[in-house]
């Protein structure tokens, strides 16, 4: 499904968290950092301070697998550089 730009995933119940990443478009050395972001609550402020385990990556696939105790999290996609990547997320949650 598509995700949400304003409300986050929730995690209540679950230990395990992997995002497999697929990067397209990136030029030169741009990099996309993909980052997990703690939130109190789906659709509320993330924690303070602001935590966030992040990957730097290039193009193709990538997977990112955490620890995670929060209820909910945001998954957050940044390009460094001028160029414009597709990006596609799929969150898993395991126990």
């Amino acid at each position: 499904t598509e995700g949400s730009t304003t409300a986050a995933i929730d995690t209540r119940g679950f230990s395990k968290c992997a995002v497999f990443v697929t990067v397209s478009g990136l030029q030169g050395n741009d990099k996309l950092t993909v980052a997990l972001i703690p939130r109190l609550t789906q659709t509320g402020s993330n924690f303070s301070p602001n935590i966030s385990v992040s990957n730097t990556i290039g193009n193709g696939n990538t997977v990112i697998v955490v620890d995670i105790s929060i209820p909910y999290v945001m998954v957050s996609a940044q390009v460094s550089g001028s160029s414009t990547a597709t990006v596609t997320c799929q969150v898993y949650l395991g126990r």
